[in-house]
């Protein structure tokens, strides 16, 4: 995967309670240095391959400033339980004010220990071992998937019960999507899978048209990469079961999610279309 910005992320420094941010390490406020880290319950210290989220709730830094985000988090991370995913993505504030985040995190982690919602931490492999997140979301401008691994690999017993931080892998191409999986990704995100739509059979039409972009490399990504595939790019959930029944392993949703009255119902909404398209 070529084009990506150089980061300064360390083994070292993400192992311990430094930030590597790309202009030099920040060290954490004493208020959240010393807070004590969560330890991982040894009931979820199981092998991540077996219970990949199939719903993955991705936030913006508009949606993490709102004044109710936190209220809304927990009730959206109770509604998706232990098959679910809060993907914390607030890359402003991940910037500007890493502490911030930081603690933001904190916060939501203790949720995941409650209810067994992962917390993914997107791009930020320092921050998700600081907090103890089950994953970190890797984009285009992070680490590679095999450079995160070995940072993961050197960090991850701050945690407790040896239980790894799962990666997932963000693709645009079936070569990309095979290099994610030999390189040690969990899973792999792929974006603008409904470009089309085939309103008669809720099939993306672009499978069929030969274009290797969109729903067609959804396709392929799913038959052929041997990584399991988690969809994002409008999706709503009526788009849910024909996804699944493409055999994409999962959903991811912005909009979807966190720009409803009731976040929690839709929660249930795509969870209840995910289960119609199985079998």
């Amino acid at each position: 995967m070529e084009g990506r910005a150089s980061r300064s992320y360390s083994p070292r420094a993400s192992a311990g309670c430094r930030l590597t941010t790309g202009h030099g390490d920040e060290a954490l406020p004493p208020a959240i240095a010393s807070r004590q880290r969560p330890r991982r319950s040894p009931s979820r210290a199981v092998d991540v391959d077996a219970a990949i989220p199939i719903l993955h709730a991705v936030t913006n830094d508009e949606i993490v400033g709102r004044r109710d985000f936190l209220d809304v988090a927990r009730a959206v991370m109770r509604a998706m339980g232990a098959r679910g995913a809060l993907q914390l993505r607030a890359p402003r504030l991940a910037q500007d004010e890493p502490a911030r985040f930081v603690e933001l995190a904190l916060t939501l982690v203790e949720e995941q220990e409650r209810c067994g919602t992962w917390l993914v931490i997107n791009d930020r492999v320092d921050v998700a071992l600081i907090v103890c997140a089950r994953g970190v979301q890797l984009t285009a401008r992070s680490l590679h998937v095999g450079d995160a691994l070995q940072v993961i690999m050197t960090g991850s017993n701050q945690c407790g019960t040896g239980a790894s931080t799962a990666i997932g892998a963000s693709v645009h191409s079936l070569e990309e999507g095979i290099a994610a999986r030999l390189a040690g990704a969990t899973w792999a995100v792929v974006s603008d899978v409904l470009a089309t739509h085939d309103t008669a059979t809720e099939l993306p039409a672009a499978r069929r048209s030969g274009d290797e972009s969109g729903p067609a490399l959804l396709e392929r990504l799913v038959k052929y990469s041997g990584i399991p595939i988690v969809a994002i790019g409008g999706i709503v959930p009526q788009h849910v079961a024909p996804l699944r029944r493409l055999g994409v392993h999962g959903v991811a949703a912005i909009r979807g999610i966190w720009d409803v009255e009731h976040s929690e119902r839709a929660v249930i909404d795509y969870l209840s279309a995910y289960d119609s398209g199985v079998g």
